[in-house]
């Protein structure tokens, strides 16, 4: 019996530790509703800690590791246990590190994603074949993203020498617009990014969103106000609660009557 052999290893092991308990489960966000529609940009903002990563992974129907989801998450009528049943596709999260196959170039990169999303002979235009499908927006997708100079570039990561963070970015972007994810969330993406290259970034995704008529929820720890510009609405976290939520170009004076003051020029 392997309880036997398990015993004296565990005896040993709780008592080096203390017998020492499992952290206390505890709510990370509570009583928050909210609707983005299709071709709107949300802005997320909060401290670290606050919630922002559990919000769009919630959002995102990343689920494991959450010892309960209360209440309803929605994706245009359809519930989150149908939309990850059945079209899992349709709603992305991506994480902070942007990761990606290190050795395969931009180009591999994004036909991979292509071929795998090619949509079949009726939904394509007549006479197209599937490659020429895939080598149009293959095309399409690096002329709007700014990255045809570095299609034949590995990707690479800290071993190996590939494309520059903005670049991978937008090998990101371009990623999420080929999958054609109706639901697009987006953790910490200006990481690592200088603040022309973040602005590009947004403005990126600000495009694929307009095309591709998506849902997109971007968390931003810092966001200029040329960034903050360029979202429809935005949801401010503070320790799990929901502080803000609403159109960007009201944010300000609802805070302002709330009695807090913002400096000229802040």
């Amino acid at each position: 019996n392997t309880d036997i052999l398990l015993g004296l290893p565990r005896l040993i092991k709780g008592l080096l530790t203390g017998g020492r308990k499992s952290a206390p489960l505890r709510t990370i966000l509570d009583d928050f509703n909210g609707c983005v529609r299709p071709g709107e940009m949300l802005l997320v903002l909060g401290r670290p800690g606050s919630g922002c990563s559990t919000f769009l992974k919630v959002i995102g129907n990343q689920r494991s590791g959450y010892k309960s989801v209360e209440g309803d998450v929605r994706y245009g009528g359809a519930d989150a246990e149908t939309m990850a049943k059945n079209y899992r596709s349709e709603v992305l999260y991506n994480p902070e590190d942007d990761l990606h196959y290190p050795t395969l170039t931009v180009r591999d990169t994004l036909m991979f994603a292509l071929k795998s999303r090619t949509p079949d002979k009726s939904s394509r235009l007549p006479g197209e074949s599937r490659k020429h499908y895939q080598e149009t927006f293959l095309s399409t997708i690096a002329k709007l993203f700014w990255i045809e100079h570095a299609l034949g570039t590995k990707v690479g990561n800290e071993l190996i020498r590939g494309v520059s963070g903005g670049e991978k970015k937008r090998v990101s972007i371009g990623e999420a617009l080929i999958t054609k994810a109706s639901t697009q969330c987006w953790d910490n993406s200006t990481k690592g990014l200088d603040a022309s290259t973040a602005l590009e970034y947004v403005e990126s995704l600000r495009s694929s969103t307009d095309m591709a008529h998506a849902s997109t929820l971007v968390a931003l720890y810092q966001a200029s106000e040329n960034l903050y510009n360029l979202f429809d609405k935005v949801m401010l976290i503070e320790e799990g609660k929901c502080a803000y939520y609403g159109r960007t170009e009201n944010a300000k004076a609802y805070f302002e009557r709330l009695g807090f003051v913002c400096p000229p020029r802040w």
